[in-house]
């Protein structure tokens, strides 16, 4: 069985439905799970490197879990990527800590799918904005397994469709699930 560590990241996590959910289908359902609330852990941003090195170190599976904002991940988990993914450690000279693990986007988006499109309102198609990732992945020698994600998750504003939202959250989180036990066979 592989060990799985989520890195996790919500600036408004009280008041998230989504990732809410998420989160605790993961925690719940599968206790060999290892999930890292960077929020929680690191109100002040001072991310000990050490720590979360040896987190991912001893995982077959890291997981980002996060809502996308403004076409990027919350700011503590680019400056976790910062700090933690440093040369020597994850590329660079002896940087081969990372090689051979799998790495999963998972997040979740507030638009609707028809919005991210050349002639949308975002003008991109999401895996335009994901190549950041993919670049990290191959750079530290990762496999950049297919991102796991969802349209439609904004529960903010009049006509909020909250439990809408809660049954695509749980569908996702059981997407995730299944994109790790397909790594594990």
């Amino acid at each position: 069985m592989k060990k799985v560590t989520i890195i996790f990241a919500h600036p408004y996590f009280e008041q998230s439905v989504a990732n809410k959910e998420i989160i605790s289908y993961l925690k719940d359902e599968n206790k060999r799970y290892e999930v890292r609330n960077l929020s929680e852990m690191y109100p002040d941003f001072k991310i000990d490197i050490k720590k979360e090195q040896e987190a991912i170190t001893q995982s077959d599976v890291i997981v980002m879990q996060f809502p996308l904002i403004w076409y990027n991940v919350p700011a503590i988990i680019k400056q976790w990527m910062d700090m933690t993914l440093e040369h020597g450690f994850a590329f660079g000279t002896g940087g081969d800590k990372l090689k051979g693990k799998h790495f999963i986007l998972s997040f979740t988006i507030g638009g609707k799918e028809e919005s991210y499109n050349p002639l949308g309102y975002n003008h991109f198609r999401i895996e335009e904005f994901l190549k950041m990732f993919e670049q990290t992945a191959y750079l530290s020698g990762m496999h950049y397994e297919n991102p796991i994600y969802e349209y439609g998750m904004r529960t903010i504003g009049s006509g909020a469709d909250v439990e809408g939202v809660k049954r695509k959250a749980f569908r996702q989180a059981k997407m995730l699930v299944e994109a790790i036990d397909r790594i594990e066979k």
